[in-house]
């Protein structure tokens, strides 16, 4: 079966939601992947795993923002050397055992000339030592800003060159969107192509990580306003479609990338849960009713990423 992940919300730094997070991670068996957008996101989750008495494996999805260069295809010599310092330079700081980027965070990446495909490869044989001995992995994430031949030839040069720790992160989201809006195909041409782009990126030979969720393009979440991260068989892609794809992720990284689910409906806490969430509302002075509230669509969330780990885990098996 796949080794699992959990998609962990800092939530502001509210260790009360924190900590019913890691307790999940733990209790299941399956690590935490962390996005963070700043050093002070980055401090919030050191000082988190510091004080916890059994912490899960932590990984690192790397968020767009100004504080993190990750950007490999400026096919400017001197820039491009600039950016993979500060990226070795942030590696040191970095817990876990992997970090995702989006290939949409290099602004240079949008359409990948040959010197730009040449900068990016050059780039990861140049981090793939230091990768090494941290003992982690650089997975780049499809998020559409590439077409997926431009992606599938970023993968194939990077491989090209001997890197061993810089792979593939492949979206289940991302992908059927892209096949589904960008391309405008019919649902079953968007399955079919998403599980034919996933063959091609493991034909590249490099390591493949995967975020999987469900996605209904027309029905954004009213919250982080994009039209995907649902359970496991509640969307477009449907039980159908992700039974295409289970054989890919036998024996594989995933990480269950559902977003917060926008009310709590019915779930209940249980007395621990309270007493964690009250006591954190009256350490810090917040509203108790919106903590309990937080906590219980906390709960729901984990609770739809822990029945998607047992559908895959069914589809898995009978593949």
């Amino acid at each position: 079966m796949p080794d699992y992940f959990i998609r962990f919300d800092l939530r502001g730094g509210d260790e009360a939601l924190m900590e019913m997070q890691a307790r999940f991670a733990c209790r299941h068996r399956m690590g935490l992947e962390v996005g963070i957008r700043s050093r002070r996101d980055l401090e919030t989750l050191k000082n988190f795993l510091a004080g916890l008495p059994r912490a899960p494996e932590v990984s690192i999805h790397l968020r767009r923002g100004k504080e993190f260069d990750f950007y490999f295809s400026d096919d400017d010599p001197g820039r491009n050397r600039h950016s993979i310092e500060a990226a070795v330079a942030l590696l040191d700081l970095l817990p876990g055992t992997a970090v995702i980027v989006h290939d949409e965070t290099d602004p240079h990446a949008g359409t990948l000339s040959a010197s730009r495909l040449e900068a990016y490869a050059g780039a990861c044989r140049a981090i793939d030592p230091h990768l090494r001995r941290h003992g982690k992995i650089l997975y780049v994430e499809f998020s559409g800003r590439l077409v997926p031949r431009d992606y599938i030839g970023l993968m194939e040069a990077v491989r090209a060159t001997g890197a061993e720790s810089v792979g593939a992160c492949v979206d289940t989201g991302h992908l059927y969107y892209y096949f589904r809006k960008k391309v405008r195909q019919r649902r079953g041409k968007a399955v079919e192509s998403m599980s034919r782009f996933i063959g091609e990126v493991r034909a590249t030979g490099v390591p493949v990580a995967y975020h999987v969720h469900d996605c209904t393009p027309e029905s954004p979440h009213p919250r982080s306003h994009v039209s995907d991260h649902r359970p496991v068989g509640e969307g477009e892609i449907g039980l159908g479609g992700f039974r295409r794809i289970a054989g890919y992720l036998a024996g594989e990284r995933v990480t269950l990338e559902i977003l917060p689910f926008p009310d709590p409906g019915r779930t209940v806490l249980t007395d621990e849960e309270v007493t964690l969430l009250t006591g954190y509302a009256a350490a810090h002075g917040t509203d108790e009713g919106r903590e309990l509230r937080d906590g219980r669509i906390m709960k729901r969330t984990l609770e739809a990423m822990a029945e998607s780990r047992r559908v895959l885990d069914a589809l898995i098996a009978s593949v």
